[in-house]
């Protein structure tokens, strides 16, 4: 049961570093929030004839000019902190509607996202360790996996394309799935704790 019980727990914190990297979300240019947007930017740009692009001459580069500001179109947990106070990132500006409810730079309180690999790494020792089964450990288990299964649940029964104009990418359900075994592995951890006690102790 113990290999069992490290073996899960260090797949599943592995799974949330994993997680946390991959793309949590990206823009839905097809449908959604923004396909009015985007609808009348295409209709005016096909508007437009052939000779009269062609007529217009490209202007030339002025000296000193500032380089085009990348923007993605799709962004990790990981690069979160890093475009957190900008209002040009739809795809975060929605994910921030998403969990806050308003559409708009998070600022430090991105930083917070770093506490989902952290939390991994610290119940994959905790579940991995001596203290396996203990109250307090059975009760970050318990709180964890309960906000990421109501996280799963919430996910599962919005459309984030309509709403929010965002496609939920691998890595959240990556990380989701993580805490799920980290749950796991934690029941593991107390049913062999309980099988290990005498008989007649509380």
């Amino acid at each position: 049961m113990k290999t069992l019980r490290v073996g899960l727990a260090t797949v599943s914190v592995a799974a949330a570093f994993v997680g946390f990297v991959l793309p949590w979300a990206r823009l839905d240019i097809g449908t959604g929030a923004l396909e009015k947007q985007i609808g009348a930017r295409v209709r005016a740009a096909a508007g437009r004839t052939f000779q009269a692009r062609k007529a217009r001459a490209p202007a030339p580069a002025r000296r000193g000019a500032k380089p085009a500001v990348y923007i993605p179109s799709q962004i990790s947990g990981a690069e979160i902190p890093r475009y957190a106070d900008s209002d040009k990132v739809k795809v975060l500006l929605g994910l921030a509607e998403m969990v806050t409810g308003r559409r708009e730079p998070i600022g430090a309180l991105s930083w917070a996202v770093y506490l989902l690999p952290g939390l991994a790494m610290l119940l994959g020792l905790l579940i991995g360790g001596q203290a396996a089964g203990g109250r307090w450990v059975s009760l970050l288990v318990a709180l964890a996996c309960g906000g990421a299964g109501y996280a799963a649940w919430t996910l599962g029964h919005i459309d984030t394309r309509k709403q929010f104009a965002i496609v939920i990418g691998p890595g959240i359900w990556t990380t989701l799935a993580a805490y799920a075994g980290l749950g796991v592995a934690g029941v593991i951890g107390m049913t062999g704790r309980q099988s290990q006690q005498p008989k007649g102790e509380t």
